[in-house]
């Protein structure tokens, strides 16, 4: 029930999903130990120029002990999230 048309999820009238398949491709996400540390770091500084990366979901800074999965914003659906 899902079809991606970007990388990022961004609003595309052709994606489509359901919250159940969110679910599972965040449990299965969150099951592999990488992704899971990508997920929750907070900042990053990459070998190549150009300052460090920081991660765009709020909760990792307040709430302790989040994860992370992915928070989306977009004024015609106020806002999605899915966290662990």
């Amino acid at each position: 029930n899902t079809q991606f048309t970007n990388v990022d999820g961004r609003h595309n009238p052709d994606l489509y999903s359901t919250a159940f398949d969110m679910v599972v491709i965040g449990r299965e996400m969150m099951a592999n130990a990488k992704l899971r540390e990508i997920a929750s770091t907070q900042r990053f500084t990459p070998l190549w120029s150009g300052g460090q990366i920081w991660n765009g979901n709020y909760l990792l800074y307040i709430y302790p002990g989040t994860l992370g999965v992915k928070t989306l914003t977009e004024d015609q659906f106020r806002a999605i999230i899915e966290e662990s």
